[in-house]
């Protein structure tokens, strides 16, 4: 009986230990989750808040207030990403480049690869925009009068950061006619 009752003994530890050890275990998941939804809370990728609502889903109430919070996060990030890509859609078909070009600057790295697309869309704009301004100063160097010129660079200011070596050249046509 002695034997038995070691024996028994001896296997009640055992799963003390593992049921212990499994507790532990369980913690230490559920403290991770906590650290990654915080983390996703502050991300504006919504593939990534999407896979982590499915993959923190089965924790239950150990991680329902975080759950809750990216939940509200996923909806405000869903929000601005509509936003921007409305933003981008009427700057598709825009001849602001001052607005075209700011809204590149802005969206071309970011979080969402919807946004990004429009933002490629965008992005094409500006390039047709700038290669368009390049050909109108091209063209005024070699066709226009003083007059036609100074229009032509009061149309050409806003592209200076792309274009500043066409501005010159027109600036300095201008100079040689002024004389």
């Amino acid at each position: 009986f002695e034997a038995y009752h070691e024996r028994d003994e001896a296997y009640r530890d055992r799963c003390k230990q593992a049921w212990e050890a499994l507790a532990d275990h369980c913690d230490e998941m559920i403290g991770d989750a906590v650290v990654d939804l915080g983390e996703l809370c502050a991300s504006a990728d919504i593939a990534a808040i999407d896979a982590g609502i499915e993959r923190f889903e089965p924790y239950g109430e150990d991680v329902d207030e975080q759950m809750d919070a990216l939940k509200k996060h996923r909806d405000v990030v869903a929000e601005q990403n509509a936003q921007a890509i409305g933003q981008l859609g009427l700057l598709a078909a825009s001849d602001d480049f001052v607005a075209v070009s700011a809204a590149v600057d802005k969206y071309s790295g970011h979080a969402s690869a919807d946004v990004r697309s429009a933002c490629d869309t965008v992005s094409s704009r500006r390039d047709t925009m700038i290669e368009d301004m390049r050909s109108n100063l091209r063209d005024a160097c070699e066709e226009a009068g003083i007059s036609e010129l100074g229009e032509v660079l009061l149309e050409s200011e806003p592209y200076m950061s792309a274009l500043e070596s066409e501005i010159g050249a027109l600036r300095d046509r201008i100079a040689v006619l002024r004389g």
